[in-house]
């Protein structure tokens, strides 16, 4: 039967001291009186000091598996202890602990699950994804465009998903009206209106864009 260092101290201190210890199987330990507790203290001093901690312990917590190490503990691995062992934490609020990507308050967005088909990166219980606007341009009355850049036609793409997106811009351009003129010598184009004082000049606004000339793939968190 394996016994404890603590347990094997005791039995050598109390020994030393004089004091019969039984440590066989199924044996019952003699009683103990004053002396032998203050040996019995004064051996469970010496195993805390070996073992560095210097002060008896009273009362213990629950610490949790950190094994990605990224500061937050696994809920279903835990341990009660003084002090928090190597690779354990006080807190329980990991979702996924193979992974130190995934941890609450995780801004960023990925386009690979974290490793157990999820990507719910931050442990809010959600998968969000990061566009989810479809590709648009349209000109207003009042000058300029409305516009996204997006998804093309069909269905918004899952996680991890690949689809085509398409960037959108707005095109302005200025068209230039020459008075009418006597002066022969002046040609009536587009460059000698600009030329000729009392030329109108209008804005015109165009959408325009392009394809990526790759699928993207969604990005989630």
């Amino acid at each position: 039967m394996r016994t404890s260092p603590l347990r094997r101290v005791v039995v050598w201190t109390l020994l030393a001291a004089g004091v019969a210890a039984v440590t066989g199987c199924g044996d019952a330990e003699p009683a103990v009186g004053r002396r032998d507790l203050k040996i019995i203290d004064r051996a469970r001093k010496t195993v805390d000091r070996s073992s560095g901690n210097t002060k008896r312990c009273t009362t213990k917590h629950v610490f949790f598996r950190d094994q990605d190490q990224d500061g937050f503990g696994d809920s279903k691995k835990s341990v009660r202890a003084c002090g928090a062992p190597r690779g354990f934490v006080s807190n329980s609020k990991d979702c996924y602990d193979q992974n130190r990507r995934a941890r609450p308050g995780q801004r960023d967005y990925y386009a690979v699950h974290r490793g157990d088909g999820s990507f719910d990166y931050d442990c809010d219980g959600r998968q969000t994804r990061r566009f989810v606007t479809r590709a648009y341009c349209r000109v207003k009355e009042s000058g300029g465009c409305s516009l996204a850049s997006g998804w093309g036609r069909g269905k918004i793409p899952k996680c991890g998903e690949p689809a085509v997106f398409s960037w959108k811009v707005c095109r302005e351009q200025v068209l230039v009206k020459a008075p009418p003129s006597g002066d022969a010598g002046v040609p009536l184009t587009h460059s000698a209106g600009a030329l000729v004082p009392g030329a109108k000049q209008k804005k015109v606004y165009q959408c325009g864009g392009r394809k990526l000339p790759w699928q993207k793939r969604q990005l989630c968190r």
